[in-house]
């Protein structure tokens, strides 16, 4: 124990740092309060949980050796054996899943439109307006990695996602206000919000309006 008083001392602290504060049971749930700080400086590890991995890691490497110094040999290799096998069998639905979705044809998105192929060329940022619809949060935040443009969404900003949150809102009032920045493009899941931006900048001929994939953007020539 005292020999490996720092493994343990880390894997105490990595499995109190992937705990999450969010506790759920089905679609019931509560939330411990943290300090401001503290969530702003744990946001800059995204998915904590992760953080268990080397724990989990750690965990079964000691049942090896625990194996091997309590059993005889052949014992110890069938127990091994039977674990492999075990997990094995727990990940083979996984690994079919994977499969499949490999197998089957790429089904167009906003990533992969056309319309969006070439946003990175004379633009240096992806900006969202006002809260963006869930099941593009992340396919968003890949097309802007894809084209080289910083964003403001959530998932894509290391730190605090309350400051993402204010840009998208100070976003959203720019552009109501009829004021933007030719070198960003502009987009939201809300399409009474994009119609409101073709009223308000109806005679500026510079910019190009559309649709993909349920994602609506305002892109300024260039």
């Amino acid at each position: 124990m005292h020999r490996n008083g720092p493994v343990y001392a880390a894997c105490v602290f990595l499995t109190l740092f992937a705990v999450s504060n969010k506790i759920y049971w089905g679609n019931t749930g509560i939330e411990l309060p943290l300090p401001a700080k503290l969530l702003e400086l744990c946001g800059i590890f995204r998915s904590s949980g992760r953080m268990f991995y080397l724990v989990a890691a750690c965990m079964v490497v000691y049942a090896v050796y625990t194996l091997r110094d309590r059993l005889p040999g052949r014992y110890a290799v069938l127990v091994l054996a039977l674990f492999v096998g075990v997990q094995a069998f727990d990940l083979s639905a996984a690994a079919q899943q994977k499969r499949q979705k490999f197998a089957d044809p790429i089904n167009a998105t906003v990533v992969n439109n056309d319309q969006t192929a070439s946003l990175g060329a004379g633009h240096t940022q992806l900006l969202a307006a006002g809260e963006v619809r869930e099941d593009r949060l992340r396919l968003l935040a890949i097309l802007a990695g894809k084209q080289g443009l910083a964003t403001n969404l959530d998932i894509a900003v290391s730190g605090s996602h309350p400051a993402a949150e204010a840009s998208r809102a100070d976003t959203a009032a720019r552009l109501a206000a009829g004021q933007y920045d030719p070198t960003a493009v502009y987009v939201t899941t809300d399409g009474a919000t994009w119609e409101n931006w073709q009223a308000v900048f109806a005679g500026d001929d510079s910019l190009n309006f559309f649709v993909a994939d349920s994602c609506y953007f305002m892109v300024p020539a260039v």
